[in-house]
């Protein structure tokens, strides 16, 4: 299923962008006079590129899983598209064919494709992480997981290409800080080398920050949070045919897990907010068992 739907995104997010820019340009071509039919074609076939190229430069840390906004456009686009034709006397049925398809390629991606139930993983609640080594850049050696003495926010993603991912390591720099003065520290896990990581995070403070890259996914895959295939096959010259799950963990100075969060869908990222309740329990355990 996987493969499948890496195989669909890519063709999708190719087709309907060649068919929103051609139905935008037939919306030119018969300027100044408003075509409903056309109108409706565009809106409904160039909402989800458009939105897409909204999200890259935004970035935000996540988005409403159901895209009401979107959706909204969609089907008023594929209304827009019938009312045309049907008060036309001499209908073109091109832009309501257009707007159909539109529509149900917007479907499929929402209702299907978007739906990804995280990979089972192979640590739960009350575990010791297992051994496993990460790239960092002030150690020859590498980073031992384990070797963390410290209550830990362990945010694994994917990398730049992934604005929701840029986002929510935005999102939890901004804490850094706050979670330095308490002891706590903050490490950024993805298999993008790490130039690029410490380019993402130019400009942040960086104290009690640990940027580690993990290569091939070999730490991701101890820990079962990688889906088998499911690069977009338009990524995959670049990235590998495999994709990271977007994971939350916390784990105390003992390296034991206190928290796995993650989401089922694909424009989705777990809430901090639990992580740093996690979190603080961590702490205040580890203080009392001192």
């Amino acid at each position: 299923m996987e493969r499948l739907k890496a195989v669909f995104v890519s063709l999708y997010l190719l087709l309907t962008s060649v068919l929103a820019i051609w139905v935008l340009w037939q919306c030119l071509a018969h300027w100044p006079m408003l075509c409903w039919s056309w109108l409706g074609a565009a809106l409904a076939c160039a909402a989800l590129p458009l939105w897409l190229l909204g999200l890259y430069w935004r970035r935000p840390p996540r988005v409403a899983a159901h895209l009401p906004g979107v959706t909204l456009v969609v089907w008023l686009g594929t209304g827009l598209a019938v009312f045309g034709t049907l008060v036309d006397d001499n209908p073109d049925w091109r832009p309501l064919a257009s707007a159909a398809a539109g529509l149900a390629g917007f479907l499929f991606y929402l209702l299907w494709y978007s739906h990804r139930p995280p990979p089972e993983a192979n640590i739960q609640r009350g575990m010791r992480l297992p051994a496993g080594t990460l790239r960092v850049a002030d150690c020859v050696d590498g980073l031992d997981a384990q070797a963390i003495a410290a209550p830990t926010l362990w945010l694994f993603f994917r990398g730049n290409w992934s604005p929701l991912c840029c986002g929510q390591v935005r999102e939890l720099l901004a804490l850094a800080p706050q979670l330095a003065g308490r002891g706590m520290q903050l490490v950024l896990v993805s298999p993008q080398p790490l130039p690029r990581t410490e380019a993402l995070c130019r400009g942040a403070a960086l104290q009690s920050v640990r940027l580690c890259q993990d290569p091939g996914l070999a730490f991701a895959r101890r820990l079962g949070l990688v889906r088998e295939g499911g690069m977009p096959w338009l990524l995959r010259g670049l990235w590998g045919r495999d994709v990271l799950h977007p994971t939350l963990m916390v784990t105390d100075a003992d390296g034991d897990l206190i928290l796995l969060a993650q989401c089922d869908n694909e424009r989705s990222r777990p809430d901090t907010g639990p992580a740093l309740k996690a979190l603080e329990r961590g702490a205040l355990r580890d203080a009392e068992g001192e």
